[in-house]
């Protein structure tokens, strides 16, 4: 799993103008994450067709790397994955200002790039595919 810092992050974004952007930000040691992964790995199945991308960015250290194969060994998801290179408060508010290291975090970019959702809780598959639709009309 590439690693990627808050430029590659703001790299990734720029790249999928075009498309919606969904950003999910997780780690294995964040239960909630856990939980919602399945919905994220259906929502990207079923509305990638319609120009959907899914980015997932592990928050786990290095030493978690095991933990974090095995996990996305389960659901193997269709999606590009990255381990953020590092979590320092920096990293958080570069992403976004309202951001201090709460997991899970949702970011949703419509195609023009614009950040229209930052949902900074555990979301199910209806409250992704709400967010979803909204900007794939």
């Amino acid at each position: 799993m590439p690693t990627t810092t808050d430029k590659g992050i703001k790299t990734l974004v720029e790249k999928s103008r075009g498309k919606v952007l969904l950003l999910h930000f997780w780690a294995t040691w964040c239960p909630p994450c856990l939980e919602e992964f399945a919905a994220l790995v259906k929502i990207h199945t079923t509305y990638k067709s319609r120009g959907l991308e899914v980015i997932g960015v592990s928050l786990n250290d290095l030493s978690e790397m095991k933990d974090v194969q095995d996990f996305l060994r389960s659901f193997n998801p269709s999606f590009p994955m990255y381990l953020a290179g590092t979590v320092d408060d920096s990293f958080y508010r570069s992403i976004d200002k309202r951001w201090s290291s709460e997991l899970p975090l949702t970011l949703i970019y419509d195609k023009d790039g614009k950040l229209r959702y930052f949902r900074n809780d555990a979301r199910t598959y209806d409250q992704f595919e709400k967010d979803v639709q909204s900007l794939l009309k």
